[in-house]
């Protein structure tokens, strides 16, 4: 078995830098910034959450690991903390990041 050249080129550039690797394999695409605000209404009441840094959201005063917690903790089922939020709606994600959402 014959491991392409472009593959090798990775590995060798990881393999020079390890931890720059772990940080873009842990990297979240949704860079919520500390101090940013996240409201949702749902079922005709709004919700806010408070991003107080990486994996640290506060909603009512309690701290939660996700945006997930967050979500199943708001509608009482698992569902994706970014899709709940509307995060994944790029639009949405833009607005949430300046502040006005």
């Amino acid at each position: 078995m014959k491991i392409e050249r472009k593959f090798l080129t990775k590995l060798e550039k990881y393999a020079e830098n390890p931890e720059e690797c772990m940080l873009r394999a842990y990297k979240t695409k949704y860079n919520l910034h500390a101090g940013t605000e996240i409201i949702k209404t749902f079922r005709g009441q709004q919700y806010k959450v408070l991003v107080a840094d990486t994996n640290d959201f506060i909603y009512e005063g309690e701290h939660y690991k996700s945006l997930s917690a967050v979500a199943k903790e708001i509608c009482g089922i698992k569902v994706s903390g970014y899709d709940f939020f509307g995060l994944n709606n790029k639009s949405a994600l833009k607005e949430t990041e300046n502040g006005k959402n």
